[in-house]
């Protein structure tokens, strides 16, 4: 049986708006008063199961943030209001009136460095944030490690890395995302599902009968809870929900 996950960014969106309004009817900071209200942060990464393009394959991050005070006192937000990932920028589409919790999502974020949050408007900056821990999955790989190349059909031995803890033998299993067109009516990605068999720290799966290029993620093998940004500045918290159950990508060519 798997274990109880931890609460979805959703989830924890509604708890902190709770306390936003309890903490708002109490008189917070930022209510009333001259100092700057206290903004929040919770930044999210998970495995995009379902990408619309091949672009969007991979790990998307979720930058929820807002002011709680703003649920109750309505203050105005700048026009140019903007969200960074790292290098990438973008304008938040719902900043309408009284909208405290905004959610940003960013597809695609290459999981093999820190992820940094800016908020900012125009040269003022709100707070920043840097990410270490996002992606504890990452780092798995096929035993033997090989170049990738697989025979279809073939048994496939992927190692988890040390930074997870699995929740036992025989609960993972496999997702082959194709990176190459394939014909009418083959799926975006094939599921693979581990046998039995399989030795703690690794997923033992069998290998589609298609040929092609795919990205390789190994599911359900992991639970993982909160953690907190490496370095946090301007923002009353800086929580991070690091990708769970998720291990990889694994760039694989399956060949005849």
């Amino acid at each position: 049986m798997k274990r109880a996950r931890t609460l979805r960014p959703a989830a924890r969106s509604a708890l902190i708006r709770a306390a936003a309004c309890l903490a708002a009817m109490a008189g917070a900071a930022g209510c009333g008063s001259d100092a700057p209200p206290p903004i929040d942060l919770l930044t999210a990464a998970v495995w995009n199961e379902d990408p619309g393009t091949l672009d969007a394959i991979g790990y998307r991050v979720s930058v929820d943030f807002g002011w709680p005070s703003r649920a109750q006192s309505c203050f105005s937000l700048p026009s140019d209001l903007t969200v960074a990932v790292n290098d990438r920028v973008v304008t938040p589409e719902q900043t309408g009136e009284c909208v405290w919790d905004i959610l940003v999502n960013f597809d695609a974020v290459a999981p093999d460095g820190p992820v940094h949050v800016r908020i900012a408007s125009g040269s003022r900056v709100y707070g920043e944030a840097t990410y270490d821990d996002l992606f504890p999955g990452v780092g798995a790989q096929l035993v033997p490690a090989g170049d990738g190349t697989i025979h279809a059909g073939s048994q496939v031995v992927v190692a988890l890395p040390a930074t997870t803890v699995p929740f036992g033998p025989n609960l993972g299993a496999g997702r082959f995302y194709w990176l190459d067109a394939q014909p009418s009516g083959v799926p975006f990605y094939t599921f693979a599902i581990a046998p039995d068999g399989s030795v703690p720290q690794t997923v033992v799966m069998t290998a589609p009968a298609i040929t092609g290029r795919a990205m390789l993620i190994v599911e359900s093998v992991f639970n993982q809870g909160l953690g907190s940004a490496t370095s946090c500045s301007g923002f009353e918290s800086c929580t991070s929900s690091p990708t769970e159950g998720w291990a990889g990508p694994i760039a694989v060519d399956i060949i005849p």
